[in-house]
């Protein structure tokens, strides 16, 4: 297994660290990397910005993620920055199975659950 961190401020570093990656994991094999998500926005255009550039750049990739009151990369914690992490493993397989939240908040709770259908209508079930 390898694991590249990287801690975005904004659009354009996602945009710098992706073509980085789209070098280091050729080929491309969706179900041998993980993308994890880590953010304390709230904010569902912000976080989609980030989640549109993954799956633009990695058709199929398998994304969990979750929100943070401080991100973890390696052996610092930092915050309002997105921390990216990929797995990549060279014979286990990763799949994605589900989606779980707690929102408080009727149309963020609607949002994030529109969000999720569209994640899974994207997924590819079968084993």
């Amino acid at each position: 297994m390898k694991e590249y961190s990287y801690v975005l401020h904004d659009a354009a570093d996602l945009t710098k660290t992706l073509e980085e990656l789209k070098g280091i994991l050729l080929p491309f094999v969706p179900e041998k990397i993980l993308f994890s998500l880590y953010c304390a926005s709230t904010k569902q255009a912000e976080i989609e910005i980030y989640w549109k550039g993954i799956k633009q750049e990695f058709l199929n990739a398998q994304i969990v993620g979750a929100s943070t009151s401080g991100e973890i990369s390696k052996d610092q914690i930092y915050e309002h920055t997105f921390v990216l992490t990929v797995l990549s493993f060279e014979t286990s397989r990763v799949h994605v199975l589900g989606i779980a939240a707690i929102i408080r908040k009727r149309k963020l709770r609607s949002r994030f659950l529109t969000l999720c259908g569209h994640i899974q209508k994207e997924r590819d079930w079968r084993f």
